[in-house]
């Protein structure tokens, strides 16, 4: 009970710290000397990458985010692997630490990739369906933020739909779904409102980075 008690911990606090590293933030100073908070929504994740600097970059910490997630949840599956409460706070510990990073002064962005890709790892096929679903509605609206808060429904509605065609299958994971989607909606409250007035950026508008520093 000890050692799972100190394991647990552990990744939980390796989890925080790989899900603070700020990919956006860092490719944005190293590659273009920006920091992408100073554009768009403010955020360092890969939707505000995109806008500010493009495709290249956004693809780029696309991969480094989502390795965050795959690392956090995969150590915790590889040590722990019986365990799915320590999987899933692995996966919101990874989440956090994207939204609040230590090594970027706790601004960070909204979590969304990092969460979808924990999924990847607990149950791939619930992250195909849901994959699906948000690039369908992100391409139908043109909005990412209107896919991700579909996503914040649909995903957590799988795996209550899992857990009920299978009773052995692991209660956390929809426990995961039901707060890693409220706390989408949290983070995107912004975006609601922007959405409701029209204002909301649409996928593949630029931003300027000419006339801020």
């Amino acid at each position: 009970m000890t050692y799972v008690l100190i394991t647990a911990i552990g990744l939980t606090v390796v989890a925080y710290l790989c899900g603070s590293v700020p990919s956006g933030l860092w490719y944005g100073l190293i590659i273009h000397g920006k920091d992408v908070r100073d554009f768009g929504s403010r955020k360092t994740g890969a939707t505000n990458v995109l806008r500010v600097f493009g495709k290249a970059a956004a693809f780029s910490v696309i991969a480094l985010d989502a390795s965050k997630a795959i690392i956090s949840v995969g150590l915790a599956r590889y040590i722990l692997p019986d365990d799915a409460w320590v999987h899933v706070v692995a996966a919101l510990s990874a989440v956090v630490g994207h939204t609040w990073p230590v090594f970027a002064r706790f601004r960070g962005g909204r979590g969304v990739l990092v969460a979808a890709f924990s999924i990847l790892v607990m149950d791939p096929e619930v992250f195909v369906v849901a994959l699906t679903i948000f690039i369908t509605v992100a391409w139908w609206s043109k909005y990412v933020s209107l896919a991700s808060l579909v996503s914040a429904i649909d995903v957590p509605t799988m795996f209550a739909l899992r857990l009920f065609e299978n009773p052995d299958y692991p209660l956390p994971y929809l426990a995961f779904g039901l707060v890693a989607g409220f706390f989408v909606i949290a983070t995107h409250r912004d975006n609601i409102g922007r959405i409701r007035a029209g204002r909301e950026a649409k996928l593949g508008d630029r931003v300027p980075t000419t006339s801020q520093g």
